[in-house]
C-alpha cells in the first residue's frame, strides 16, 4: 500500500523516529472508517462527503424551485416542465467538507504516566487527523500548554498525510496549561465554526474559567 513509505521514512527522520504514532495494520483498519459530522455544520458545499442541509440544485433531488437566471440547465426537472409547463429545478441536499479542528494538551500533565498520558493523545490525533485527510476536509492542529503552539495547517488532501503523522510526533509536553482562555481564545479566531476536537486530560490551574472557554466553543 502507499502508506507503507511512512514507514521507511520514519526510520531515518528525526521526530517521526520518537513515536510510532500509526502502525501499517492501523492504518488499514483507519482505511474502513470515516468522521461522521452533523448536517448543520457549516463547510464548503460540493467538496466533501459530509451531507448538509443545504438546499442546492441537485441531480439527486427531492425538492423544486422555480428556474432563475443562471441556474445550470442540468438540474433542470425536464419532466415536470413536460407535465407542468413550468421550468423547476431540482434541489436537494448536497455533500460538502467541513474544518476540523483538533487542539491537543502538550502541558506538563500531559507527561505523566507510563507510557505518558502525552503519547495516547498523539496517536488519536494522528488518527483523527489522516481520517479528516483522506476524506479531503480542512484540518487544523493546534496543541497549547500555557498558550496555543505552532500549529499545523490548514491542509487538506491525503497526500498532507506524512507531513501530519511528523508534526504530531514532534509535539513535546511544554509548561503548565492555560485552557480556559486557550479554548476562549480559539473560539474568538474561528468563529466560521466545524467540527472541533479537544484531546486534554483537562487538568488546568485555575481550574475556574474552564467552564466559560467550553461555552464559548
Amino acid at each position: 500500500m502507499w502508506f507503507r513509505n511512512i514507514f521507511r521514512n520514519s526510520r531515518s527522520r528525526g521526530p517521526a523516529r520518537r513515536a510510532n504514532l500509526l502502525d501499517e495494520a492501523f492504518l488499514l483498519r483507519l482505511e474502513r472508517l470515516s468522521i461522521q459530522a452533523s448536517r448543520s455544520l457549516h463547510g464548503t458545499p460540493l467538496a466533501g462527503e459530509h451531507q448538509s442541509r443545504r438546499r442546492l440544485p441537485s441531480t439527486v433531488f427531492d425538492d423544486h424551485r422555480p428556474y432563475s437566471e443562471g441556474d445550470d440547465y442540468r438540474h433542470v426537472d425536464w419532466n415536470a416542465y413536460a407535465r407542468h409547463e413550468q421550468v423547476l429545478v431540482r434541489l436537494g441536499e448536497t455533500e460538502q467538507s467541513i474544518g476540523v479542528h483538533i487542539l491537543l494538551d502538550a502541558s506538563r500533565s500531559m507527561a505523566w504516566g507510563a507510557p505518558p498520558k502525552l503519547d495516547a493523545a498523539r496517536q488519536l490525533v494522528a488518527a483523527l487527523g489522516y481520517l479528516t485527510l483522506a476524506a479531503n476536509d480542512r484540518l487544523r492542529i493546534v496543541p497549547f500548554s500555557g498558550g496555543p503552539l505552532p500549529a499545523y495547517g490548514p491542509a487538506q488532501g491525503k497526500a498532507r498525510a506524512v507531513e501530519m503523522l511528523r508534526f504530531v510526533a514532534g509535539i513535546a509536553p511544554g509548561a503548565q496549561t492555560a485552557l480556559a482562555a486557550t479554548l476562549a481564545g480559539y473560539a474568538r479566531q474561528h468563529q466560521r465554526g466545524g467540527l472541533l476536537v479537544l484531546c486534554s486530560d483537562l487538568l488546568a490551574e485555575p481550574a475556574a474559567g474552564l467552564a466559560e472557554g467550553l461555552r464559548a466553543l
